[in-house]
């Protein structure tokens, strides 16, 4: 049996209990979005949203891994995701109290996933290729140029997801890149 459902469950009953004391704190902590042009609210609105779903999603887990329902590699992982977690965290409550320019922003999701990598963790959704090369994640499919396999992901992401995807990495976006990545797999094809 499957506990991400449950620990799911738990970390939306933790953040619909705490939103309410969420929004009372940020009002007293000046974490509002106040009214403007752009904005449709007419009243100063709490942006402390995320301090009750940090403490729903921190909690759940902690609940599971303090019971020992969570698998050895699995907490093997928890480290390194929750301190991540808390980069990303602390840099959202900054930029919600004081307004963070978009390079901050970027060098805080930076350095969360740089703790990722330092503590190895990895996400895997594995996809099984007509090859025989057993499943596959993302870096598989990129390594044995997978199509079945980024179709598959195509499916699951959606199309508007997909395309974004594709154009981060460079596919689309301009001639140069595309054909550098083209004669990238054909070098890898004849290598074998």
């Amino acid at each position: 049996m499957t506990l991400a459902p449950w620990i799911l469950l738990l970390a939306f009953a933790v953040t619909a209990a705490t939103t309410p004391l969420a929004a009372v704190f940020g009002r007293r902590w000046g974490l509002v979005d106040h009214p403007g042009a752009r904005k449709i609210h007419k009243a100063p609105m709490p942006r402390s949203g995320g301090i009750a779903l940090y403490a729903g999603i921190v909690i759940a887990v902690q609940t599971f891994w303090m019971m020992g329902f969570l698998s050895r590699e699995a907490t093997a992982t928890l480290p390194g995701i929750a301190f991540g977690a808390l980069i990303v965290f602390l840099v959202g409550v900054i930029d919600d109290r004081y307004g963070v320019r978009v390079p901050v922003k970027f060098l805080g999701q930076f350095l969360a996933a740089g703790v990722l990598v330092l503590f190895e963790v990895k996400v895997s959704v594995f996809i099984k290729d007509h090859e025989p090369n057993g499943p596959l994640d993302l870096e598989g499919m990129m390594a044995k140029s997978s199509n079945i396999g980024m179709a598959k992901l195509g499916l699951r992401l959606g199309a508007e997801k997909f395309h974004r995807a594709a154009r981060a990495f460079g596919f689309g976006s301009t001639f140069y890149p595309t054909v550098a990545f083209l004669i990238y797999d054909a070098i890898a094809v004849v290598r074998g």
